[in-house]
């Protein structure tokens, strides 16, 4: 790991509430104002699909048309705006995607107005967390997901700021106690599957591979029902972080596999409304890094950040 590239991950997850206490009263009219269809998000990384779930809604709900994507596939793509995301720390992929667009519209969502993103795009959106040449891999993922979702939902004139009961929600996340039988369940697991929506759970199983050095995938939704249950080893754990999606199949699921089935509500960790994936972000995290603390695991060196964000 070079220089400049420390990482404090327990010190960001606790500082999550306050990110997101600094940007409730953020207005963005003026930028959703100037945003054309069709819509396209990009960034190198997985936190460019951690919004996913709530765009799709309003998506539906107001007929926009908007993609979601890795960097490098932006100069395929006919599209009016781009809204490109610092992830972690800018990189080289996506700096060239955005100037490489071919959209009248070019977002950059980074906290420097000088940085190489924040120079080739034409409308600039300040973070207050993470760096052009940080990589901090917490806080940034959950501000610019609200400051995405605040985008398109003053966009389509529905925003609705988080509330304090939210942030609340989080900060109740962010104190849990999981019973060691769990947390020692789950550090013993040769596997963790993430069922969920693809945003959160491709998210989240990156945080187990990172944080807690767990082999993890994802899986949308009731898609799991479909495939072999052989392929499910029984030293496996399923984790469904979004249960409304899986409403009446977690019995047969438990039917199908051999291996344990968790619930996010098994781990107490709740979350409602249009913030729902940040409220269960925090949660998730916590519980993750509190795996990794078991392990004996030092959490700020989490492995694999690097190769996401690689320094301009």
């Amino acid at each position: 790991m070079g220089k400049n590239m420390d990482f404090h991950v327990e010190k960001e997850i606790r500082e999550i509430p306050d990110t997101l206490r600094k940007r409730r009263k953020l207005s963005l009219e003026e930028f959703a104002s100037v945003m054309e269809e069709p819509i396209f998000i990009t960034g190198m990384g997985s936190s460019i699909i951690l919004p996913g779930n709530n765009l799709e809604k309003i998506n539906e709900l107001s007929g926009m048309n908007f993609k979601i994507n890795h960097s490098t596939e932006v100069s395929n793509v006919n599209t009016s705006t781009v809204i490109a995301l610092s992830n972690s720390g800018e990189t080289k992929e996506t700096v060239l995607a955005l100037k490489n667009a071919k959209a009248k519209k070019k977002f950059a969502i980074t906290r420097n107005k000088n940085s190489s993103l924040a120079k080739v795009s034409k409308h600039f959106i300040h973070m207050i967390c993470g760096d052009e040449k940080a990589v901090a891999a917490t806080k940034s993922v959950v501000e610019q997901t609200y400051i995405v979702v605040q985008l398109f939902l003053e966009k389509v004139g529905k925003y609705k700021p988080i509330s304090s009961s939210e942030i609340s929600q989080v900060e109740k996340n962010l104190k849990l106690d999981f019973k060691d039988g769990i947390i020692k369940k789950f550090v013993n697991a040769d596997k963790v599957i993430v069922i969920g929506r693809r945003g959160l759970s491709g998210e989240i199983a990156l945080k187990f591979k990172e944080i807690a050095r767990i082999s993890s995938e994802h899986e949308i939704g009731t898609e799991i029902l479909h495939g072999p249950a052989t392929t499910i080893r029984k030293n496996s754990i399923i984790l469904i972080v979004n249960p409304e999606m899986f409403t009446g199949y977690e019995k047969l699921l438990k039917k199908k596999v051999k291996c344990e089935v968790f619930s996010i509500k098994d781990l107490g960790i709740t979350g409602d409304g249009i913030y729902s994936e940040i409220i269960r972000f925090s949660g998730l995290l916590k519980f993750i890094c509190e795996i990794g603390k078991e392990k004996k695991l030092d959490l700020d060196n989490p492995e694999g950040l690097s190769k996401i964000a690689t320094r301009i």
